[in-house]
């Protein structure tokens, strides 16, 4: 269904961040953006030794590294000047991944709202829907599903992850 974006959802978003992964576009909620981080080592990217999962240690926290790209189905690209990795806090959770660089953020006020066009997407994995703005098509995916579905990952709070590792236990 096509139509404005509900005054629900648009009151509770102010802004998004927008990305690339691959050819396409991403948004989030600004809100939910920690911070951005230009990987490199002294970010201490780890991989847990009982699997392929990556972890990143940021302001003493360690916080699952997901790999959005082949989520999506697609190829995972080398790190380059423009990759970014984005820490987020969605729903007490805090998780992180890389994308292919930031292209913009998009403040959401009257004008903008007016022009935003949105289609639910229900039926398309891992998406919750799709803005078209400005002539451009933004997806914006489902973090809920992207999170319970990672079964690898077993996303907990920071505070209960710190706890696990100091019992040696283990997105």
């Amino acid at each position: 269904m096509v139509d404005n974006l509900s005054s629900a959802f648009i009151d509770s978003v102010t802004g998004v961040l927008v990305f690339n992964i691959g050819v396409l576009d991403f948004c989030l909620d600004i809100k939910t953006v920690i911070s951005t981080v230009v990987p490199k080592k002294s970010n201490k990217i780890t991989n847990r030794g009982d699997s392929d999962t990556e972890e990143i240690e940021y302001n003493n926290e360690i916080i699952p590294l997901l790999d959005i790209h082949t989520i999506y189905g697609l190829k995972t690209p080398r790190d380059d000047n423009d990759t970014r990795i984005l820490l987020l806090d969605f729903k007490n959770k805090k998780i992180a991944f890389r994308v292919d660089n930031i292209k913009e953020i998009i403040s959401i006020n009257k004008k903008t709202r007016d022009s935003l066009k949105y289609v639910s997407l229900n039926n398309k994995p891992y998406l919750n829907g799709k803005i078209t703005y400005d002539g451009q098509i933004i997806l914006w995916p489902d973090l809920d599903k992207i999170i319970r579905d990672q079964k690898s990952y077993r996303i907990h709070s920071v505070r209960s992850r710190i706890d696990s590792k100091n019992e040696e236990e283990l997105l």
